[in-house]
């Protein structure tokens, strides 16, 4: 079964599903880019969800 982990988005809760997951990468403010696996056709820019969360809380969440 995929692992899910449930982050906050400009306060509204969102499920992840960490098989599309592609890459993180913290923000200067601390704050965790979650860059996804798949996109839209002729899409020049690459799906991304910025957590409301710590990079170091979001890291926290995927190896537990």
């Amino acid at each position: 079964m995929p692992k899910f982990i449930e982050v906050h988005a400009g306060n509204t809760k969102v499920l992840i599903n960490l098989l599309w997951v592609e890459e993180i990468l913290e923000t200067p403010n601390g704050n965790a880019d979650i860059y996804f696996a798949f996109n839209a056709p002729d899409c020049y820019e690459q799906d991304n969800l910025t957590t409301d969360e710590s990079y170091s809380e979001v890291l926290r969440m995927i190896w537990t």
